[in-house]
Formats: C-alpha cells, structure tokens, sequence
C-alpha cells in the first residue's frame, strides 16, 4: 500500500510512505521516517505502546527496532504489528498515542492524515534578576507534547488531551566579573490564575562574564492555550526575581 502522510507527535515529524501485509503470516510492516525535533537524543523503540493500528474498534500494539535518534537526527524503518485473523488493512488507522492522550493518526487506505502541529508563536523579553543576571527569551512554542530532559536537553514525549506544553527559549547571561550565578526556578501565571512551575525543574549555572545559549523552559498549560502568561525567574545568590510578560495567541 502506498502512503503519503505527513505528521507530528511526541515531537517527530513523522513521514509515513508505505504498508505491506501479508495475510498468510499475518504480517504487517509500515514503512515510516521520524525526525527528532526536540534538543535531546530520543529512542524511537521506547515508543512502544504509543505506536498502534487501530481496526475493528481494537488497539494493535507496533514495535519498531531503530535506537536513539540524535537531536535534529532522522531514522526509517518499519513499524511491525501482528494483526489477529480476520484483519483488513484497508479498514485500519495507524494511531500515535492513547486514547486520552493527544493523537496523530494515518489511514491505510490513503485517506488524509491528521495530527496537531507545534505553534510558534513571538515573544521577546529580558528577565532580570537582580544587578548581574539576566534570562533573553528569545523564542516561543505551543506544542502537544510533554517535555523531560534538562534546558540544554530536551525531549517530547506523549501528553494528556487536555493539556499542551508552552516552551520558551534564549540565553541566560552573567555579568559579574567572577562568581558564577544559579537560576533555580522558573514559572508561569497562567491566565485562569493558577501557576505552572518549569518542567523539567529550571537549573542553569553561569559563569562570571558567561553567557548558556540554547536553554529552554517547557510549562504545561491547561488546552487551548491563549491569552497572557507571566514568566517570573529567580536567581540563588542574589535572591532575586524578574518578570515578564507575553501573549499567546
């Protein structure tokens, strides 16, 4: 079977191209590309029971053999399932996470594909914490995902229907000729009221005169997500805190 889907989940940009099943062994391979685009080498093979083929109402689960796929990094290979008797391909759905859980979903019958795509969106902005230390957002994103790691090396992963992931990024700079400075915490005032704390935990140390580029903070947020959030920061030697403020659309 011959397919041309084009989706996004858990953070890869997944291109599916083909399915063949064999109905004797009761075999069957979908050809697939996965592009990482979070910040940290991920496993295509962890995916496990958030790769499946939907038929007949039941969740078949796949298995992929590939390993770790670098950051920014693609791998091929074939998701295998074996489907019980009686299975129809034409009739089933190649499904990316859990019922609950933010879905992408390809047709093998060649019907269009559908998943949530991440957002961008502007925002800019210097959280100054204190004389020396500063935080420059300097990037924004809404993605359907969840997010581990640390600043420096993040990954997505699944995440719950109801819920969507805000990830901020720039560089954290220190000005003091010596000592290094520690940015400990970082969270969001949400628009309903409530707070979300940086996830993975916000931790970031900086030389005297350095500058950490690329670092990233990822906040779950209540979905849809729109309106105007506050990031505040705050710095362990100084015991200090700066805000900002910016708008999702």
């Amino acid at each position: 079977m011959a397919l041309d889907a084009h989706v996004w989940w858990g953070g890869y940009a997944i291109d599916v191209s083909g399915a063949t099943y064999d109905p004797m062994q009761r075999k069957l391979f979908i050809t697939a590309t996965f592009l990482n685009t979070s910040t940290s080498s991920n496993n295509v093979s962890s995916l496990g029971r958030w790769m499946n083929v939907v038929w007949n109402g039941t969740y078949l689960q796949g298995f992929m053999p590939n390993g770790a796929v670098p950051a920014g990094g693609t791998v091929k290979g074939e998701i295998q399932f074996g489907p019980p008797a009686g299975f129809a391909p034409q009739t089933a759905v190649l499904t990316f996470g859990q019922p609950t859980e933010h879905q992408a979903t390809v047709p093998l019958n060649g019907d269009a594909a559908t998943s949530e795509q991440p957002v961008t969106f502007p925002v800019s902005g210097k959280v100054k914490m204190g004389t020396y230390v500063a935080f420059t957002v300097s990037s924004g994103i809404l993605i359907p995902a969840s997010c581990a790691g640390s600043p420096s090396q993040m990954s997505y992963g699944p995440l719950e229907a109801g819920e969507m992931s805000i990830v901020l990024g720039g560089v954290a700079t220190n000005s003091e000729s010596s000592g290094s400075a520690f940015i400990d915490k970082a969270y969001l005032n949400l628009p309903d009221g409530t707070t979300s704390a940086a996830n993975p935990a916000m931790y970031v140390s900086v030389t005297g005169k350095g500058a950490v580029r690329n670092a990233s903070m990822c906040f779950s947020v209540p979905a849809p997500a729109s309106g105007a959030y506050k990031l505040t920061m705050h710095e362990l030697r100084s015991k200090k805190s700066g805000a900002i403020t910016f708008q999702v659309p």
